[in-house]
C-alpha cells in the first residue's frame, strides 16, 4: 500500500462523486428501514443486505469509497465507507482523515464512526456526518 495523495484529478473525482450523491440522495424510509442498532464493530454476518443506490470510487494506491447522502432521522447525512484493497487491510487514521477532509468533513467533526466487516475478512470505516440538520416539524 503506497502513500495516499490527494491531488487535482482526486479532488475533481471526489466533486464529481458527491454531485452525483446529491442528485440520488437516499431517502428517509430507505434509510430507517436499513437501521440497525449500534454498534462500534459490525461483522459480515451483521449486516443488513443493502438495497440502497451508493458511489463508489477508488483513489490511487487502492482507497476504496463507497459514499452517498442519506435523509436520516437527524438530518441529510454524509456517509462514507473507506477501505484499502488487500485482505485484512485497514486504512490509516491518517488516511481517514485525509479522505474526511477532501469531502467536506475537517478535523474529526463526525457523528458516527464504525468498523465494519463489508465482505468476510475485508474491513472499512464508516463516517456519518450530519450536513444540513433537520428541522423542528419537518419529517
Amino acid at each position: 500500500m503506497g502513500a495516499l495523495i490527494i491531488g487535482k484529478h482526486e479532488r475533481a473525482l471526489i466533486r464529481a462523486t458527491m454531485a452525483r450523491m446529491h442528485a440520488n440522495i437516499i431517502p428517509l424510509a430507505t434509510v430507517v428501514t436499513d437501521m440497525r442498532p449500534y454498534k462500534p464493530v459490525v461483522g459480515h454476518g451483521e449486516r443488513k443486505p443493502k438495497k440502497i443506490a451508493t458511489q463508489f470510487i477508488v483513489l490511487p494506491e487502492g482507497f476504496g469509497i463507497v459514499c452517498a447522502f442519506e435523509d436520516q432521522p437527524a438530518g441529510l447525512t454524509l456517509h462514507l465507507r473507506i477501505s484499502v484493497a488487500g485482505a485484512d487491510g485497514m486504512p490509516s487514521e491518517p488516511a481517514v482523515r485525509m479522505i474526511l477532509e477532501a469531502f467536506g468533513v475537517a478535523g474529526g467533526q463526525w457523528d458516527g464512526v464504525w468498523v465494519e466487516e463489508f465482505l468476510p475478512g475485508a474491513h472499512g470505516v464508516n463516517v456519518v456526518k450530519v450536513v444540513k440538520p433537520r428541522t423542528a416539524g419537518h419529517a
